[in-house]
């Protein structure tokens, strides 16, 4: 499973895994896209319908049998691609069909494929190749008594370590601290008492 940063992720990660046996897990609204809906469903790639909880049990469900059957899955865990370059929360799903399969996780870093093809492109435009690299990372085994929120944390900062700053996430606002602000902006902003006569 990697970071998914562009449309560029996707070609770029079967070029790296041609040789495995491998499904990729993709939303179910790719497969009306011209040519690549068309290989998803030839290849029997698992599609979630994230629309209902049958489509998702039913992927999970598919995805967790190719494993059982040694065939591997790739996933973005982000769920989507990030529009800004910068690596988001992961959604849950892929760490606990890893667990229940009893199969390692693989993280991989992908570098530079927003700037290769950012959501604003219309075409990829030319990767540049100082900028463009896959870092493929030692896996993480499932059977060392982690927790599944503990492998997905796990894994997270496996990925993080070879993105540049540039793709790492903004650090959260503390909530509390915007309260505070807007609570004490709207005493000053309330109009003063009248006067009793």
């Amino acid at each position: 499973m990697s970071n998914h940063a562009s449309w560029f992720d996707i070609p770029l990660v079967a070029q790296i895994l041609l040789s495995q046996n491998f499904k990729f897990i993709a939303a179910d609204e790719l497969r009306g896209l011209p040519l690549v809906g068309q290989q998803l469903v030839d290849g029997k790639h698992v599609l979630i319908d994230r629309s209902t909880r049958r489509g998702q049990l039913r992927s999970y469900k598919e995805s967790v049998a190719y494993l059982e059957e040694g065939i591997g899955i790739f996933a973005f865990p982000e769920g989507t691609r990030s529009r800004t370059g910068r690596m988001m929360d992961f959604k849950g799903g892929v760490f606990s069909m890893a667990m229940k399969a009893g199969v390692p996780i693989v993280p991989i870093s992908l570098v530079g494929t927003f700037d290769t093809y950012p959501p604003s492109a219309v075409l990829p435009l030319l990767p540049n190749g100082d900028k463009l690299s896959v870092h493929i990372h030692p896996p993480l085994h499932t059977d060392q008594g982690l927790s599944e929120a503990e492998l997905e944390e796990r894994t997270r900062k496996v990925i993080l370590s070879r993105l540049p700053p540039e793709m790492q996430p903004l650090p959260a606002r503390e909530p509390s601290l915007e309260r505070v602000v807007a609570s004490a902006a709207d005493e000053i902003s309330a109009p003063a008492p009248a006067p009793r006569a």
